[in-house]
């Protein structure tokens, strides 16, 4: 699948502006048809100038070849043959031993002018996999490419080395079967006026045949709070206007998409995440890791989870945040009656006892971080957000101590600022570099004041 483009510090940027906190995101791929059409088109092409010469020398000349008609026009033979081989299809010429003679319709177009030329054009339309109604313009130009296509397919190797192939395409709601005369009905619905809004030639008059392509368009849904409520949202996943129009990142992630929110709004406000534990084979051979999962699969069976965001056995996804951030954790008892994000509380002890002290100091000055594995879209997970703030006065100080050093600089830095800090702490600065991960630091002052001694 194509990559996303979306920047998540705008995405978190833009629900802060709207006073809410992101929980998550989950992903889900949309159905899409891609209608291979035969289509009847009056849009003037740039070669219709060029064809009215032709059929011009033609009718005053009478018997003339194609040789002829490239040494009088001055272009290349092979273009007067793809251009008489277009009129011939479209029923303009009629083909002799060796010349052309024009038709009754031809005389119509060309020469006395009371007819449009009708051209017969391949032409892939762009619909919407539920609905069959025509998608906007932007799926036939800047999302084209990010269109999941039926034929793309991929070699995977499995752990005994056996390669098997996988497909890119997984829906995740069932493509609507193709009714030509809706699908039909639909595309010559929308107005001359709109048309070119939609993808369809201005001159567009009728499909005479078609065939289609099931394709997916990846979109996310973002479950947010406010602290009191649970906001669950679709949102485009490859929104990047704003970086081009000055427009307001929230308004681009949601434009492309309205309609394809709207087909399944029921759906996604009971999408909540949930965690699957490890399972395990009779001889105890792992079949899963502990996962991060989705309901999506079963999600017709939830009635009203739209004010709800994490199933019962949530509560053990610790083990996987302890994984990222290289330290226990545990929720409060009230955790999944909450409509909150998840809220790490970090204390001195959960410092002391952390594999990696500098990124959870890290994460702590940024106030946030989020949970992303590869495999977990397969189950429609995209990312998963925790928060971190300060339990006790020790890691207060120690977040007062980086932003000095940050701002200042590791190798600038001066002792005696950072003492002035400390003051009326139950730690020294000693420790609370230490405990911050500042151990270069630390070996900086040690080293110096060593130095000062001898």
């Amino acid at each position: 699948m194509a990559t996303l483009r979306l920047d998540y510090e705008k995405l978190f940027e833009a629900f802060k502006k709207r006073k809410r906190k992101i929980i998550g995101v989950f992903t889900l791929q949309y159905p899409v048809y891609c209608i291979h059409a035969t289509i009847e088109d009056v849009t003037v092409d740039p070669l219709d100038h060029f064809d009215q010469l032709l059929v011009q020398i033609i009718a005053s000349k009478g018997d003339v070849s194609a040789f002829v008609l490239s040494s009088l026009l001055g272009v290349s033979k092979s273009v007067v043959k793809e251009r008489i081989r277009m009129l011939v299809y479209e029923d303009l010429l009629v083909q002799n031993t060796d010349s052309y003679s024009l038709t009754e319709k031809a005389v119509s177009v060309f020469i006395n002018k009371t007819a449009e030329r009708v051209h017969i054009r391949s032409y892939d339309f762009y619909v919407d996999g539920l609905t069959l109604k025509p998608l906007k313009k932007v799926f036939y130009k800047n999302y084209k490419s990010k269109l999941v296509s039926e034929n793309d397919n991929y070699f995977r190797t499995t752990k005994k080395e056996e390669r098997i192939i996988e497909r890119s395409m997984k829906p995740d709601m069932v493509h609507c079967p193709i009714d030509v005369e809706k699908v039909v009905s639909y595309i010559k619905g929308i107005t001359a006026n709109d048309r070119d809004d939609f993808g369809i030639p201005s001159g567009f008059r009728n499909i005479n045949e078609l065939s289609h392509t099931k394709m997916t368009f990846q979109v996310l849904v973002v479950a947010s709070t406010d602290g009191q409520k649970i906001y669950k949202e679709m949102i485009d996943g490859f929104a990047a206007e704003s970086y081009l129009e000055n427009s307001e990142f929230y308004d681009d992630i949601k434009k492309h998409i309205e309609d394809f929110e709207k087909n399944v709004n029921n759906k996604i406000q009971n999408l909540i995440f949930q965690f699957q534990e490890e399972q395990f084979k009779k001889d105890h051979t792992k079949l899963f890791d502990e996962m991060l999962i989705s309901n999506w699969p079963e999600i017709d069976k939830f009635n009203d989870y739209s004010n709800e965001i994490f199933s019962q056995n949530f509560s053990q996804v610790k083990n996987i945040v302890k994984k990222k951030i290289g330290v226990e954790i545990e929720f409060p008892e009230d955790f999944l009656k909450n409509k909150k994000a998840i809220e790490i509380m970090v204390d001195s002890k959960m410092l002391k006892n952390s594999n990696d002290r500098s990124l959870l100091v890290s994460n702590l000055m940024r106030g946030r971080d989020y949970i992303f594995d590869i495999r977990y879209t397969n189950f429609n997970v995209q990312l998963l957000y925790f928060y971190y703030s300060a339990a006790d006065q020790v890691v207060e100080k120690i977040l007062d101590l980086n932003f000095i050093i940050n701002s200042i600089g590791a190798n600038r830095i001066d002792k005696n600022i950072l003492l002035q800090k400390v003051d009326n702490c139950s730690a020294t600065l000693k420790q609370l570099l230490l405990l911050g991960g500042n151990y270069e630091i630390l070996e900086k002052f040690d080293i110096a004041q060593h130095m000062t001694e001898n």
